[in-house]
């Protein structure tokens, strides 16, 4: 740990955060005054000064603040390392909105010449919600400075991604207008392409079983023949065992009829939110369960801290 002058340190040329609040930014300063800075930035040396790695806020905050020097972690990392623990950082935080993390996941593969699956391994996302954030960067500029700006919410604007410049412009002055939710959005984009909407998911009603005890059993006589006697019909046994109202294999393609485009679109936005593919299993339609898969302490504790913010 060392203490480094606030004049020495420049910014992670990989920092993918662009803008930072004023007035938290303030907050910090006021608290840094009082209390100093708590948690050191961590850094690493660079043409005789130090580059931040993470913790450009505190280092905004302390320059605000008026310190002239700073505690730091100074450790040894190349380029794609120290752009990695920037992302991590951020990410964890929640710190980043949907534009920032397309971008910056962008600029990563572009820069260190990577696939999305050796970038997701790395972030321990899933590959979809990498592409479907990197997706948005197609769309046009007066969109994504809605999104930016918070008028329309990353839902809102994967939905437009199918629609051209000028449609898309027009549906987010209904988005603000009317306040839709993403499903009408998505609803909306399905009219303008002119695309049918999905047909509604009606269960058709299993007829109860029969009871075989009590119902009438009906023979054909059997036939006669001159040559030889008619031999005695014998009564039919019945097992006494009920008929099931339903097999394993009609229940599965019932439970399958249940998962309609909105649950789909939700498995979507929860698994953009969460970085993981979240699956929504439905035992009725009032009853089922969310499953959020995670690979170590960490991406638990990750996806932890994003359900506690989005609650």
């Amino acid at each position: 740990l060392r203490t480094v002058a606030v004049s020495l340190i420049t910014r992670n040329p990989f920092q993918p955060r662009k803008d930072f609040d004023p007035q938290s930014l303030g907050d910090l300063a006021a608290s840094i005054k009082e209390h100093g800075v708590l948690q050191p930035l961590l850094v690493r040396e660079v043409d005789g000064g130090y580059q931040l790695i993470a913790g450009e806020r505190r280092w905004k905050a302390a320059q605000k603040a008026g310190l002239q020097s700073i505690p730091c972690q100074v450790v040894d990392v190349i380029d794609k390392t120290a752009c990695e623990y920037a992302l991590e950082e951020n990410l964890k935080r929640q710190d980043l909105n949907d534009l920032e993390k397309a971008q910056a996941f962008r600029d990563y593969i572009s820069h260190f010449e990577c696939s999305i699956e050796e970038l997701a391994k790395q972030l321990s996302m899933s590959r979809s919600a990498i592409s479907n954030l990197m997706r948005l960067l197609e769309l046009s500029d007066p969109v994504k400075n809605a999104l930016h700006s918070g008028k329309i919410s990353g839902g809102h604007a994967r939905a437009l991604l199918p629609l051209e410049p000028v449609d898309q412009l027009q549906l987010v002055g209904r988005i603000q207008a009317e306040g839709l939710s993403v499903r009408k959005t998505e609803s909306a984009v399905r009219e303008l392409l002119g695309r049918p909407e999905p047909a509604a998911v009606v269960s058709e009603p299993v007829p109860a079983p029969q009871n075989f005890e009590t119902a009438p059993v009906n023979f054909e006589p059997a036939p006669q023949f001159e040559a030889a006697p008619v031999p005695a019909m014998s009564e039919p046994e019945f097992s006494s065992e009920p008929v099931p109202a339903l097999s394993i294999e009609a229940a599965r393609e019932e439970s399958e009829e249940l998962r309609t485009n909105h649950i789909l679109s939700l498995e979507q936005q929860l698994t953009d939110l969460f970085g993981v593919k979240v699956q929504i299993k439905l035992k009725s339609k009032e009853c089922g369960s969310v499953i959020i898969p995670f690979d170590s302490n960490m991406e638990f504790e990750r996806i932890l801290n994003t359900a506690r913010r989005a609650g």
